[in-house]
């Protein structure tokens, strides 16, 4: 625009130049008609001049005009670029106030996880053979696959590992098995051993062990426990025992063992040993240890029972039920047993139990058979037990 302003007050400047000298070179003369023919040259000129500077001026003008488009093309296309960084700054706005929670949660985040790394058990104190050692002192199975799922069972299978819950109530509890009768006698000692735990060492320092478990005997001593040799292969203390867990991690003050078998001969009844033989069975629960052994709480035992495992005790029931003074649940089970047909007996009592929910394949790998599948071929029944483990001293 100033560029403009200057060019036209330029050419002004010229015509008024122009014209006032022609005006000024005609302007004495002493003829009239030659002033007259003088005059209609000058009319004629300054004219002409002045048509010339109009059409300058329109000229301008329209250049004036085409210059404000443009300019105001350009102000409006700098407006449109100014908005999307307008944008760009609000999003960016937006992003640090969304970052800022996330820092915060992120620092919460690292607080929890270093509370969690935290947690340990305290350094092994006991030096002897068997330290650090426990003794099973509950074992419970849940009522309904609600009460399993809350207790931490895992195990696949739509009863959630409460099969022989049903039969448990039957025969009785197993809890008595394991707390000292009125005469002060445990009808059946269950021990436990972590292997591979250096004295002085935390759980999270030492981190695996082998689980290992004994049947044992009282002593004198209500917090030391005997090996029963039964409880070896072969009763050969160098060939390890039956039982055990290779490959049991501690860390974090609780206790999770790879997959094994456990095979544990409980006698509910008196002369009626109940084989409870698992395939693909884990222990976990919550660990401590003190100056005598370790102690677990809020321990979980799954696993799972083959139907032919199954069939095997009803044999033995039914065998036991026909014998002389048969104990008083025989009478219960009058209803539900066939005793004259083993076969008709077991059917009765597996329906009883909702029926097996799980297949095991040849390798023992366990997969779910839910309710009316007909495509799976249930041979298992899921199992899942409650444990409570109590420190003790254990000695050949």
């Amino acid at each position: 625009m100033m560029y403009l302003s200057r060019l036209l007050s330029t050419l002004l400047a010229i015509s008024l130049f122009l014209f006032s000298s022609c005006t000024e070179d005609t302007a004495v003369s002493l003829d009239p008609e030659k002033d007259a023919t003088l005059v209609d040259m000058q009319m004629s000129s300054k004219d002409q001049m002045q048509a010339q500077v109009d059409q300058m001026q329109e000229m301008i003008k329209d250049q004036t005009v085409a210059v404000d488009q443009t300019l105001t093309v350009v102000d409006q296309a700098l407006v449109d670029q100014a908005l999307p960084i307008d944008q760009s700054l609000a999003v960016d706005q937006t992003i640090d106030s969304q970052i800022d929670p996330i820092d915060q949660a992120l620092e919460i985040d690292a607080m929890v996880v270093d509370q969690f790394v935290l947690q340990n058990t305290n350094p092994l104190l006991c030096a002897d053979a068997y330290c650090p050692s426990s003794r099973l002192v509950s074992l419970n199975m849940p009522s309904n696959a609600v009460q399993a799922i809350s207790a931490g069972c895992d195990v696949v299978g739509s009863h959630r590992g409460t099969s022989f819950s049903l039969i448990f109530s039957l025969l009785g509890t197993l809890e008595a098995l394991f707390q000292p009768n009125q005469n002060g006698s445990i009808p059946l000692v269950i021990a436990a051993h972590l292997d591979g735990w250096q004295t002085g060492l935390t759980g999270n320092e030492n981190e695996f062990v082998n689980l290992q478990f004994f049947k044992g005997f009282q002593t004198a001593d209500p917090f030391t426990y005997q090996i029963d040799p039964t409880s070896y292969l072969n009763q050969d203390p160098n060939n390890g025992p039956l039982i055990h867990f290779d490959q049991t991690r501690i860390y974090n003050a609780s206790l999770e063992t790879s997959i094994s078998t456990f095979k544990l001969a409980l006698e509910i009844v008196a002369g009626l040993p109940f084989n409870l033989a698992l395939d693909a069975a884990k222990i976990t629960g919550d660990l401590s240890v003190d100056a005598l052994g370790f102690n677990l709480r809020n321990g979980v035992l799954g696993g799972y029972m083959k139907t032919s495992d199954l069939q095997s005790f009803v044999n033995q029931l039914i065998d036991r039920c026909l014998l002389p003074n048969a104990p008083n649940f025989c009478g219960q089970l009058g209803f539900i047993l066939n005793f004259q047909d083993p076969v008709a007996s077991f059917n009765s009592i597996l329906s009883l139990m909702g029926g097996a929910d799980v297949y095991l394949d040849d390798q023992g790998n366990p997969s779910a058979c839910m309710n009316n599948d007909q495509t799976c071929t249930a041979n298992a029944l899921s199992v899942c037990l409650q444990v409570e483990m109590n420190a003790i001293t254990l000695q050949d």
